[in-house]
């Protein structure tokens, strides 16, 4: 099954580098910790001159706190730095799309029901250019 799946990877990947700009998928990750121990943090990867935040997780007895700010200008930091021109995120209703529209993303689009009786958020966001 292993091979099954990397061998359509592997397809795709091909057929997607015969018609764009070369694969250049980094991944970039932040912590925040206190006292030595992760309160929060957010990964994903750098791709096409996107960002593409895939987890942000900040501990409930920290959250209000700017934790989940500092993390996010952290990673659209890293994204300038790299050349990227702009974000993308998804969420669900009951996780932060509240939070999202407070630091200047955009939505775009969502998906009702998805999981039931939730909704899913996509959002967006142009990064400045790096002054760097």
């Amino acid at each position: 099954m292993a091979a099954d799946l990397a061998t359509i990877v592997a397809g795709l990947v091909s057929f997607n580098a015969s018609r764009t700009e070369r694969e250049d998928r980094r991944t970039v990750a932040v912590l925040c910790r206190q006292a030595g121990r992760i309160v929060g943090g957010a990964n994903g990867y750098t791709h096409w001159g996107w960002l593409s935040v895939s987890h942000l997780w900040v501990d409930d007895a920290r959250r209000g706190q700017g934790v989940g700010r500092r993390l996010m200008a952290a990673m659209e930091d890293e994204a300038r730095c790299r050349g990227c021109r702009a974000a993308l995120v998804d969420t669900f209703s009951f996780q932060a799309p509240g939070f999202y529209r407070a630091i200047g993303y955009r939505q775009f689009g969502e998906l009702v029901d998805f999981p039931p009786g939730h909704i899913r958020h996509f959002f967006c966001k142009e990064l400045e250019p790096s002054r760097g």
